[in-house]
């Protein structure tokens, strides 16, 4: 079983909501857990779908930083130490700046002209 859902379904049980069943999908279906009554259901559905909400949005910002952390770290040996006014662009930056910047990146002559000329859009 998927250490994901064997953790789920061991603190579901400590808090007093059993299981009677459950499967990890083996990677060709989806995993879910059985509950013994509908009460008992109904919180674990809700919980897995927050628990999913909750790891989509970690993912998104974790994509983010890594685009920051790479487009950063390019700059920089390009360029060189980046002044503030550059920092602080790339720290407000949302994912659709930060991948315009990174192409504009590939051709522009200077650090002033990866951020006006890209197109973000």
């Amino acid at each position: 079983m998927d250490a994901y859902l064997g953790g789920l379904v061991r603190w579901l049980s400590y808090v007093g909501v059993k299981s009677w069943h459950s499967c990890d999908g083996h990677g060709k279906e989806k995993p879910y857990i059985a509950m013994h009554n509908e009460q008992h259901s109904n919180i674990t559905n809700n919980l897995l779908l927050r628990a999913t909400s909750i790891e989509r949005i970690g993912v998104a910002k974790g994509m983010v930083k890594g685009q920051y952390n790479l487009l950063k770290t390019q700059l920089e040996c390009r360029f060189g130490l980046l002044p503030e006014w550059a920092s602080g662009r790339l720290k407000c930056a949302k994912a659709k700046e930060l991948e315009a910047w990174g192409k504009a990146f590939v051709t522009a002559p200077t650090l002033e002209a990866v951020f006006n000329k890209s197109d973000v859009s």
